[in-house]
């Protein structure tokens, strides 16, 4: 594997990982295995009182030895492991496509949904613990809606960090009056046993977590102590395909019914426009001193294009293809921006060839919550 910065051969991270337990690991073992070969001797001494005494001494430095030994092989053989970014890579999108096939399609919601937009007094739901919010038991959490006739919308998107005690859920009731002390009690009471908060993200209740982890490795694979843009670049790659597997995803409906059909839980959404902008975002101070890494991500830009559905998509693409080029090494030679340039032009001719509407892309405005570019 060659450097994409400076074309010389980049050490890979199994490497340097092995270096420092090499380093660390070394002198111990070699204390060790002195103290072993200078206790031999005696344990062949035969001296009165002290056979039992010296042989302990020898078989106690002896598995200390062993065990010394096969704890080094054990921590070269997991960095070996852990450091495979492709074997990550590829489970990472195992689990964004086991997620994505178990949300399902929905039917439309666009006539449902006003019926959250009826005027009135809302109460609020609080997080029963701190943490990131993942599962929600929407069956259970729609029956207690039921029973109180109320509808709940969530403030919060799926996989955000949230604080005990803090709003995560307002409450309204369709009976146009306020929510009595003892009702709101037992609504927080079901509310607490329906939501799932945990320490960590997981994949499987919030696929946005995978274009993070890669985004991460990512970020890894350019530090100092690593300098591998060869795992950078598979990680644009994941990321590429990871961003398909979303993007080509059926609509799944974010309005939950009870067992009447009537509306009584509505998600947060999660657009798509959030997830390009949180997979972009930190690979363009990554990628912005490799020329080689930049144009990469620009390409990717462009193999996205035939997969977007809606204006704010095509919008967001091209504030961050503006963005990366803006950003690009000031102080690369000519030809490195000229490579620049035409990967940038190639992402351009590519988001413009299939424009929706021009009156519908007005509709959206360029200060959208994840757009990152204004109009010009």
């Amino acid at each position: 594997m060659f450097s994409l910065v400076s074309g010389r051969r980049a050490k890979p991270r199994s490497y340097w990982m092995a270096r420092r337990i090499e380093i660390w690991f070394t002198p111990v073992l070699a204390v060790m295995f002195v103290t072993f070969l200078a206790l031999t001797p005696l344990a062949f001494e035969r001296r009165s009182g002290e056979t039992l005494y010296v042989f302990s001494i020898f078989s106690g430095s002896l598995f200390l030895a062993l065990a010394f030994t096969s704890a080094l092989f054990y921590l070269i053989d997991q960095s070996v492991l852990r450091s495979d970014h492709d074997a990550c890579l590829a489970e990472i999108l195992k689990s964004l496509r086991r997620a994505i096939s178990r949300r399902g399609s929905s039917a439309p919601e666009a006539a449902i949904a006003s019926e959250f937009m009826k005027p009135g007094p809302e109460s609020y739901l609080l997080a029963p613990d701190s943490g990131y919010l993942q599962q929600v038991d929407y069956r259970r959490l729609s029956e207690a809606a039921a029973r109180d006739d109320v509808i709940i919308r969530f403030l919060c998107y799926p996989g955000d960090f949230v604080l005990e005690g803090s709003p995560l859920a307002s409450v309204r009731s369709l009976r146009h009056h306020n929510l009595s002390d003892q009702v709101l009690d037992g609504l927080q009471h079901r509310f607490a046993t329906a939501v799932s908060v945990e320490r960590k993200r997981s994949v499987r209740y919030d696929p946005e977590y995978a274009i993070v982890r890669i985004t991460e490795i990512a970020a890894l694979g350019m530090a100092p102590s690593f300098a591998d843009p060869v795992a950078t670049l598979a990680c644009i790659n994941a990321l590429t395909v990871g961003l398909r597997e979303l993007l080509r995803a059926p609509v799944r409906s974010h309005v939950h019914c009870d067992s009447m059909g009537q509306p009584r839980i509505f998600e947060n959404k999660t657009s798509c426009e959030r997830i390009l902008s949180s997979a972009f975002d930190p690979l363009r101070p990554i990628v912005k001193n490799s020329v080689g890494l930049t144009v990469y991500l620009l390409q990717a830009i462009s193999a996205l294009v035939p997969f977007l559905s809606r204006p704010a998509q095509f919008l967001e693409l091209k504030a961050q293809a503006e963005l990366i080029h803006d950003g690009a090494c000031l102080d690369a030679c000519l030809r490195d921006h000229s490579a620049i340039d035409d990967a940038y032009l190639s992402a351009r001719r590519s988001l413009s060839c299939p424009v929706p509407a021009v009156e519908t892309i007005a509709a959206y405005s360029w200060q959208q919550p994840g757009v990152s570019e204004t109009v010009s």
